[in-house]
């Protein structure tokens, strides 16, 4: 029989690092020795968005925006704390623990599900540090990281359906008279004499 190593249960702790538009982006590489290559994060992937029209015969790359998936969940939050909710909602990522892994969990880059109690309440929590963290660069008075969400969630909205053109109908007038059969056409005419 073979000896089994240790497993662990882990969910990604996108909230160790906000980007510059206030996105939670922090990532934990795979572990080098386990077969982990670059680009590869645990529980998470990274999403290209290019910008702007490709221009014919131009060689250099167009801008993009790169944002990150984890667990499948957008890090483009439409409202605060968007991303906690739905992490709490997913299932964590199965790993061999290795002493790469074990370190990353001690540093806070991976959340051991096994510690903690109620992952949504941990996300939370995590959320609101990097949240601080994030907001502290910036003046005191300002909540930076809601101004970003609200502006992301009012540019992500769809536009709003144009109003319906209303068809105006006429208002009904009165009924007609009757017309002697001199007035009304194809009516046969009576000769005076």
């Amino acid at each position: 029989m073979r000896i089994q190593p240790k497993r662990v249960r882990v969910f990604p702790n996108p909230f160790a690092a906000m980007d510059a538009q206030g996105r939670p982006c922090g990532l934990c590489p795979s572990d080098p020795d386990e077969g982990g290559e670059p680009g590869r994060f645990v529980g998470a992937h990274p999403v290209a968005t290019f910008l702007g029209e490709e221009v014919k015969g131009e060689i250099r790359n167009r801008r993009q925006d790169t944002g990150y998936r984890f667990l499948d969940c957008s890090n483009s939050e439409t409202r605060p704390f968007q991303l906690a909710d739905e992490l709490a909602t997913k299932e964590p990522v199965s790993l061999v623990l290795t002493p790469y892994y074990r370190d990353r969990i001690a540093d806070g880059s991976l959340i051991d599900a096994a510690t903690v109690g109620d992952i949504k309440d941990h996300l939370l929590a995590r959320a609101e540090a990097g949240v601080r963290l994030f907001n502290s660069h910036f003046d005191a008075d300002q909540n930076a990281y809601e101004l970003l969400v609200s502006e992301r969630a009012a540019r992500l909205a769809p536009a709003p359906e144009p109003a319906p053109v209303a068809v105006v109908k006429p208002a009904p007038g009165p009924e007609p008279t009757a017309r002697s059969a001199k007035h009304t056409k194809n009516a046969p005419q009576e000769n005076e004499q």
